[in-house]
């Protein structure tokens, strides 16, 4: 179990399921066994979702397991409410059924007996599914319930933080500024980190812009985005770019646009992308970001480890001091053979 933990951490998700389900075929009963079945299907989850495109197929055959280990497993076992979530996630999040899964995350939410905190995670799905399907306000009511129920907690934290991208998405601008500036003195590093990252986004490209109709797409853009509409948010994404010519938010047009290109499978689109951004805005934040991507494509999606090389020796030569220099000098001493992991 440690091993596959190990694994697991480290995100090689198929050689948890290896571990995991090694257990299973050597305990006849118990909850060790029940507690090795569940973490096998989630690293198998993990896996295929990691995976581009979406194998659908697979999903369907999770979200199945996990309604069975739900049904087989008894009352007691802390992971059978767990696994019915994790069916809920399955169906919003990548097979595109949020009716089915706000019927099952309806349902956890108001079973006698769970945890404060376990009612709160039901609550946030139920917040981001409302926001996929265009409910904002019963979103944004779902998350400052959590925030009511659950004071000075990091789930607390994290659904202020949802609450003010829902006023983001919906250009309520200065309300989510003042959301995003409580947190900034968040006690969670990551939350403060994503507060401050939106809120300087924020302030940055409504600086000198009083009708902010650059902010507002690139906003309408960001919740299409959200919602799996990617199709519909790469022509918008498109049209920003090439309307908005000397605005500071067309970097970051390009920087989302390289990002959805990844995310659907385009990878030499969104290399066209990050090498504008590296050509044209080399000094600005976006820069080491691009780079960085850019090798990551290069190795991981085209399987071109010599370029991917060259572009990693280039980032530590520009960007010593990103915080990706780490990890780009890793990723550059095993391609050129030194024999580090």
């Amino acid at each position: 179990m440690q091993v596959a933990k190990v694994a697991y951490d480290n995100q090689a998700y198929g050689d948890a399921v290896l571990f995991y389900d090694y257990i299973v075929t050597k305990i006849g009963q118990g909850s060790m066994l029940e507690k090795a079945q569940f973490l096998s299907l989630l690293s198998k989850e993990k896996k295929v979702s990691k995976k581009l495109p979406i194998d659908k197929k697979a999903l369907h055959q999770i979200a199945g397991a996990y309604q069975q280990f739900y049904e087989r497993t008894t009352e007691t076992n802390p992971y059978r409410l767990q696994a019915l979530k994790n069916k809920a996630g399955i169906m919003a999040y990548q097979l595109n059924e949020p009716d089915t899964a706000i019927r099952i995350l309806e349902r956890l939410k108001n079973l006698p007996g769970i945890t404060r905190n376990f009612q709160a995670q039901v609550k946030m799905d139920l917040g981001n599914i409302n926001m996929i399907i265009g409910n904002q306000w019963e979103a944004s009511l779902l998350y400052s319930q959590i925030e009511k129920d659950n004071p000075y907690s990091a789930i607390a934290y994290e659904a202020k933080l949802k609450n003010a991208r829902v006023h983001y998405f919906m250009s309520n601008f200065d309300l989510a500024k003042s959301h995003l500036d409580i947190l900034k003195r968040s006690t969670t590093k990551e939350i403060a980190n994503d507060a401050l990252d939106l809120s300087l986004f924020i302030e940055t490209n409504t600086m000198g812009d009083s009708n902010e109709l650059g902010l507002i797409e690139y906003a309408n853009i960001s919740l299409l985005m959200y919602q799996n509409r990617f199709e519909e948010a790469r022509v918008k994404l498109e049209i920003l770019i090439n309307t908005q010519l000397g605005h500071p938010i067309r970097d970051d047009g390009f920087w989302l646009l390289a990002k959805l290109d990844k995310r659907m499978g385009k990878y030499q689109e969104a290399l066209v992308s990050l090498n504008i951004l590296i050509n044209e805005y080399s000094e600005g934040v976006l820069g080491d970001d691009a780079l960085f991507l850019k090798a990551q494509i290069l190795e991981e999606y085209l399987d071109n480890r010599s370029e991917a090389q060259q572009v990693y020796r280039q980032f530590l030569e520009n960007f010593p001091g990103s915080a990706y220099a780490v990890e780009a000098r890793r990723r550059f001493r095993i391609l050129r053979g030194d024999g580090l992991n």
